[in-house]
């Protein structure tokens, strides 16, 4: 093939090549992490991704899509669930690599598109100063739904930028169906879908189209299609934010950690931190990107309104922190990263252009600055409204957490230490005068303690049923049971299966064989409390009754300083 031939043919393909390359990218940085580490998973929480989307198809008589209508959002579980039924992809974290290789290639292509395509010459950095991320690379090989989230907020941000550039309908509409994605995908999206509904109603009762009102709702459907079905499934439309491992899964990790609450009702240090992360986040592209926000922000451009999308999840966090309801994560600020793309390239354009200007030696006309504050007052508008409306986006609730519980703790922000990659980790670390925290990405999850008892447990019990409890503190979960030894989710009797779920708690010895009892857990009594005193990891520490009665029916066949693992009595099996 020419020279000639093959430009023609790149040109002709370019969204192929991108979406292609891209992908075998993330895939072969996914097979290099399972090469070196064994997994591309890389905290409780990809885990549980995995393990709940097996359950969809392997939980036996609970097997089937309910089992998702938790906690968490669907759509990137569902995703994942035809992936997680082959076991190597189930157990290494693959299945996530594939979804996520797909978002990341799927997101990249969006940004050029944004760029202008083959219209723009510069549009091509767009995806390169994406994947130039470090984080960009490595959330696109781990089972969360962060990439997946942004993949359908950039796509959503295409349609909208079509649809004020040009007013058609069809681009509200495309820009909607993909909103109404991303709400089953992450709850920071409702906020971007209230945003573009509020944008759509008053460009639209400005211009006199009344007659396009009625479809200000459709980015809301998703929404709408969650709640109801909590409801269905449920009988309580909230069910996301009042089940048990919303209320004492959040409760247990506070208990834990008392340092990641001390943002509440503190401004500087929630905003401190925020920076902070964004900063670890994204370094220099962070400044270059406040500066071009600027530029856009001075000038009477359409792109502020569409970019705004971009950071809403990131203020919706702070908000949340603010309030004493998120931990600050990492990844929760991570999502913002197309804003960051496509402001730098923003910038890089403005340069370029200015710098072709001075080599013509022609005059630079300086237009006055026109201040285009309506997005901005709308966004700040949107956001008050979350600040009221927080505990229902939380994951969870604090169940009486105050300030007044944080007296002991450090006031000053956390100073972070970067990126720490050795032959067992991919992460950053948080110093405080509490000591050192180290969070997000750690890939030696599946080699800590409980993975090396768990190969103890699988070999006790063989093929048969065991009772093991979610949440708990000592990291002997069934999803870690079940990832990191390849056991099928149907074996274990937990928090899935629901419909039985108290009443094998109350008398275990009627309906299995094997027990696991971690050690005590902070968030027993709150999980006991849901459960109507019959949790029986409550029971076990507290209930001397109950536990008398368990002993008489069950022996110890594993015992260590974490868990102990008890069998069905010979006497009475």
């Amino acid at each position: 093939m020419s020279k000639i031939k093959t430009m023609e043919f790149i040109k002709k393909h370019d969204l192929l090549l991108i979406f292609s390359l891209v992908f075998l990218l993330e895939i072969i940085i996914g097979l290099i992490f399972v090469h070196r580490y064994g997994t591309t998973i890389f905290d409780i929480d990809a885990i549980s991704y995995l393990y709940n989307s097996r359950n969809v198809i392997d939980k036996g008589e609970y097997s089937g899509l309910s089992v998702l209508v938790g906690t968490w959002l669907p759509l990137f579980q569902m995703i994942l669930v035809p992936f997680t039924a082959i076991e190597k992809l189930y157990t290494t974290g693959l299945a996530g690599t594939i979804v996520n290789a797909l978002m990341t290639a799927g997101a990249a292509v969006f940004l050029y598109r944004i760029a202008g395509g083959k219209g723009n010459r510069l549009a091509i950095l767009a995806p390169v100063i994406f994947l130039s991320n470090i984080y960009v690379l490595i959330f696109g090989i781990i089972p969360m739904s962060e990439q997946t989230a942004i993949f359908l907020i950039t796509a959503a941000s295409y349609y909208f930028k079509n649809y004020l550039d040009t007013g058609e309908l069809k681009e509200f509409i495309n820009c909607s169906f993909v909103l109404i994605l991303g709400s089953f995908t992450r709850y920071e999206l409702w906020v971007v879908a209230l945003y573009v509904v509020s944008v759509f109603l008053i460009r639209e009762i400005k211009n006199r189209n009344l007659h396009r009102i009625g479809y200000a709702h459709l980015p809301l459907l998703g929404i709408a299609a969650w709640i109801f079905v909590n409801y269905l499934i449920h009988k309580d439309a909230f069910w996301f934010n009042k089940n048990p491992l919303g209320v004492a899964g959040v409760d247990s990790i506070f208990t834990l950690y008392p340092e990641l609450y001390y943002f509440k009702d503190s401004v500087f240090l929630t905003l401190s931190h925020a920076f902070i992360q964004m900063n670890l986040t994204f370094g220099i592209l962070l400044y270059a990107a406040i500066i071009s926000a600027i530029i856009i922000a001075l000038t009477k451009s359409k792109n502020l309104i569409f970019l705004l999308m971009f950071f809403i999840p990131a203020a919706v966090n702070v908000i949340l922190m603010f309030r004493g309801q998120s931990m600050g994560w990492q990844r929760y600020f991570y999502t913002s990263v197309p804003g960051i793309v496509l402001l730098n390239l923003a910038l890089l354009e403005n340069i370029v252009w200015v710098s072709g200007l001075l080599r013509r030696r022609n005059k630079i006309n300086i237009k006055s600055y026109n201040y285009n504050l309506g997005p901005a007052v709308l966004f700040f508008i949107i956001i008050i409204g979350v600040s009221v409306a927080g505990p229902e986006l939380s994951s969870g609730q604090m169940n009486g957490h105050n300030s007044a519980s944080l007296s002991t703790v450090d006031n000053r922000p956390w100073i972070f230490q970067g990126l720490d990659i050795t032959n067992k980790r991919v992460a950053f670390s948080i110093e405080s005068d509490k000591g050192v925290y180290n969070t997000d990405l750690k890939f030696d999850l599946l080699n800590i303690l409980p993975a090396k008892d768990f190969k103890d447990i699988k070999y006790a019990i063989g093929s048969e049923k065991i009772l093991m409890a979610y949440p708990d503190t000592s990291g002997y979960h069934p999803n870690l049971f079940s990832v990191s030894q390849g056991v099928s989710p149907s074996q274990i009797i937990d928090d899935f299966n629901y419909m039985d779920y108290e009443e094998i708690m109350m008398e275990p010895w009627k309906y299995v064989k094997f027990v696991l009892v971690p050690v005590s857990s902070p968030s027993a009594v709150a999980v006991n409390k849901w459960y109507n005193g019959t949790f029986y990891l409550y029971n076990y520490d507290y209930n001397q009754t109950w536990r008398s009665e368990f002993l008489n029916h069950y022996e110890l066949v594993l015992d260590s300083p974490y868990y102990k693992l008890y069998e069905l009595g010979k006497e009475v099996k």
